[in-house]
């Protein structure tokens, strides 16, 4: 019983702990709408480097909010 319950408790952690593995523009979106500009900063620059290609679109995204 104290394994199932400390199982649980885990599982419960993992569900509210911010991934740094999960990585995408809607998420960079909602997390500067929500005010946490710094994340959506740091997340641009991972997509950044993900999408060299479309690094410009996401520099200028990052320029918004700086000026925010």
């Amino acid at each position: 019983k104290a394994a199932k319950k400390r199982l649980l408790e885990e599982n419960a952690k993992k569900s509210v702990t911010k991934s740094s593995t999960i990585i995408s523009e809607s998420l960079a979106e909602i997390l500067a709408n929500q005010g946490h500009l710094d994340d959506a900063k740091k997340m641009y620059e991972q997509l950044m480097q993900k999408y060299p290609e479309k690094s410009s679109y996401f520099a200028a995204k990052i320029n918004l909010l700086i000026k925010t």
